[in-house]
């Protein structure tokens, strides 16, 4: 079961060995500062996942993986038809078509007929949001009911829910998706064959090796070289490579890989060597909670009233511009700002937990929690709206249901 706070020290400790494999010329050297710190995190977390596995587990047992049985209707009950998840599914697209027409384009359209198009604005402003992470959380639901309940209408339904994700070319949005449903899989899963791990471990190599040839592709057609998926050089260029790499007898294609998991955190120790100066003032504070603890979309409007220029991270290259979680804390507060970014980590997941912790949504959130954590490797997923603002759903559906049991097509839940 994917505790979320074993899942923030295995996900760190990951990327710190990755790290230590110096394989750019660009990364800086990690001080003992920013590692003693990670590492600190790492064991707090670590013991927060220790005291609370027990708990968690029984929830997660009492909740999600018990036998689906068939009741009778109840005023105790809330019952969710498949005409009704339908119907859900039709309001999400009304929603997708109603941007389309007012952008007046289709993004995927666009990259395939060649022309230019930031896919990055597409949507009305604020109900873009909403109907993404509606479309997000809902497909996730699914994921868990299909898991649950087996039934093959659930699944094509979330199918259909992937789609918009394609057709506005938005990758992240679906990878999240498909993530947050891997870990519903194996939550409700629990014991999983060794088997099974070794064929993710395959799967994750191949994705690994895939990543690197899709990107040698990209690359090579943004510069209008000749596409080979083999031709690495250019990454490697860009990455700053070192010579013991290019010496390895593996497919330089890994490279991309190294470069995105680990490139964040240089930019965080680049970011730590190149800061400063810190505003300790009211309004350098507000910055600090408004651009690190609030919603994105809702702190980038606060930013416009109250007159506040956002902060910048260093970055070892303008196209290596993730930072992790914890850069743009550090921009604003340095050491203090990384204490204040892991309590705030872990007081949100304690607050998720606790509140979901008799819900039948406690899985869904649990997945996203788990991605979150993943993410935020790369950047302040708690603040970017796109994921976080999944876990808003569940609470307000929870308060709607006041303790009442869900039953889906007559079984509980």
């Amino acid at each position: 079961m994917f505790n979320p706070f074993y899942l923030y020290s295995s996900s760190i400790l990951i990327v710190l060995g990755v790290y230590q494999l110096n394989w750019s010329n660009l990364f800086p050297k990690m001080s003992s500062g920013l590692l003693v710190f990670l590492v600190m995190t790492v064991i707090l977390s670590a013991y927060l996942g220790f005291l609370s596995q027990k708990q968690l587990t029984k929830l997660v047992d009492n909740t999600g993986n018990n036998i689906p049985r068939n009741i009778s209707s109840s005023k105790s009950n809330f019952s969710i038809t498949s005409r009704l998840l339908w119907i859900i599914t039709l309001l999400i697209w009304i929603g997708y078509i109603i941007e389309f027409f007012y952008v007046g384009k289709i993004p995927v359209i666009e990259y395939i007929i060649g022309r230019q198009y930031d896919y990055r604005t597409f949507g009305i402003p604020t109900f873009h949001v909403l109907i993404v992470t509606a479309d997000a959380f809902f497909a996730v639901f699914l994921s868990f009911l299909f898991f649950k309940l087996k039934k093959i209408y659930l699944l094509i339904q979330y199918i259909i829910c992937l789609i918009p994700s394609f057709l506005i070319y938005s990758r992240f949005l679906m990878l999240e998706i498909v993530l947050c449903s891997f870990f519903v899989f194996l939550v409700i899963s629990k014991k999983i064959k060794w088997k099974s791990w070794v064929l993710v471990a395959l799967c994750v190599f191949i994705l690994l090796y895939g990543f690197g040839l899709i990107g040698n592709v990209r690359s090579e057609n943004q510069t209008n070289q000749t596409k080979n998926p083999f031709d690495s050089s250019l990454i490697m260029e860009i990455g700053g490579a070192t010579n013991s790499f290019k010496n390895l007898p593996i497919s330089k294609s890994f490279f991309w890989s190294y470069i995105y998991i680990a490139s964040p955190l240089a930019n965080l120790q680049e970011t730590v060597n190149k800061t400063k100066k810190v505003d300790y003032q009211a309004k350098g504070l507000i910055g600090f909670v408004n651009n690190n603890f609030v919603f994105d979309f809702i702190s980038k409007r606060v930013n416009g009233i109250l007159g506040i220029q956002d902060k910048n991270i260093s970055q070892i290259s303008p196209l290596l511009t993730a930072g992790t979680v914890y850069s743009k804390s550090f921009v604003y507060l340095k050491w203090v700002g990384l204490v204040l970014m892991f309590l705030f980590i872990i007081v949100v997941n304690m607050i998720i937990l606790f509140i979901l912790r008799k819900s039948v949504f406690l899985i869904p959130a649990l997945a996203i929690l788990d991605t979150i954590m993943i993410f935020n490797l790369f950047q302040n997923m708690l603040i970017y709206s796109g994921l976080s603002f999944q876990l808003i759903y569940p609470l307000i559906i929870q308060l709607f249901l006041k303790g009442r049991k869900l039953t889906v097509d007559g079984q509980t839940i």
